[in-house]
Parts: structure tokens; C-alpha cells; sequence
């Protein structure tokens, strides 16, 4: 019985059709209207309206721009944020951050710190992945390394425990 070889030519060639026939049934899918595709980036990064809980309506936050940008999603996740350096007694006033891109609208993500108690407290505000890819597709990517574009609220630390105690 002969042996079956496998080889680089066969391999790619199934690949390839794999990826036919896959790509044919979304495509008939879509045209037949039985999958619905996804509303855009602005589904997954929109902005919210609500300002945060945690800041009182009577304290005004700062608006900063990040110290440094990085703009490298071919990297994969988390290769697309900004950094924001922090007065040590300031705290950011909502988990989100604001990407400002004009016409294209805002687009918003999460924001983490990272607090080392021998440096400047750093707040890192991440976008997504596929948003950044879709807002280069856009012709974009200057927007995105512009620091005016991305904005994050900051108050201090003694109006929000001064707020605090008055109520």
C-alpha cells in the first residue's frame, strides 16, 4: 500500500481552500442577511455619557495629555496606549479615557495605574486592538500619535476626600 506524503505544496493548498470555503459561506451568510456583522469600533469603543460616581458634580476635573504614545498593534494586545503621568497627590477621576478624533468622533478606553512608590504615578489608558487597526485603515495613524487627542480627567485627592466628608 502506497504511503501518503505529506508536503509544504499539499498543506498550503488546503489551507488555501479551507479559507475558500469558509470566506464563501460568509460571504453567502451575509448577502443572505443570516449573520449580522458588527457595528463598528464605535460598538466596542464607544465613550460612555454618564460622568463618574466617584467625583461629585461640583469638582471640575483637569483635562492632561499622555508624556508618551505607543501605536504598535501588529504586537497584539495591549501594544496601543498612552501614558499619563500623574501629580502624586491626583487621581484620575473615571476609569476611561477619551481618544478625540474629530470627525471620526471619540472613541474612549479602559485606564489602569501603576503605582510604584519610588516614581511619579503613571496612568496607562489602553485602546483596542482592532479599533486602532480599523482608525489606521482610516488614514488615522497621525491622529493617533498626537498627545491634544488623548485626554484623561485628573482631580486631586484632598477635593475628593473634602467632598466626601461634607456629605
Amino acid at each position: 500500500m502506497p504511503k501518503f506524503k505529506f508536503s509544504l505544496a499539499t498543506a498550503s493548498t488546503a489551507i488555501i481552500l479551507t479559507i475558500a470555503v469558509i470566506s464563501s459561506g460568509l460571504l453567502m451568510a451575509v448577502l443572505a442577511d443570516d449573520i449580522e456583522l458588527p457595528a463598528g469600533p464605535h460598538a466596542a469603543s464607544a465613550c460612555p455619557p454618564i460622568r463618574s460616581t466617584a467625583v461629585p458634580n461640583d469638582i471640575v476635573p483637569t483635562v492632561v495629555q499622555p508624556s508618551k504614545i505607543v501605536i504598535q498593534p501588529w504586537k497584539g494586545r495591549h501594544h496601543v496606549y498612552a501614558e499619563f503621568l500623574l501629580p502624586s497627590q491626583h487621581y484620575f477621576a473615571n476609569d476611561r479615557f477619551r481618544l478625540n478624533l474629530g470627525n471620526l468622533g471619540d472613541f474612549c478606553g479602559g485606564v489602569s495605574s501603576s503605582d510604584n512608590p519610588n516614581s511619579q504615578p503613571v496612568a496607562i489608558a489602553r485602546l483596542r486592538t482592532r479599533t486602532t487597526l480599523w482608525l489606521i485603515a482610516q488614514g488615522q495613524l497621525n491622529a493617533l500619535n498626537q498627545p491634544k487627542n488623548w485626554q484623561l480627567e485628573i482631580v486631586p485627592r484632598e477635593k475628593l476626600t473634602a467632598a466626601h466628608s461634607r456629605s
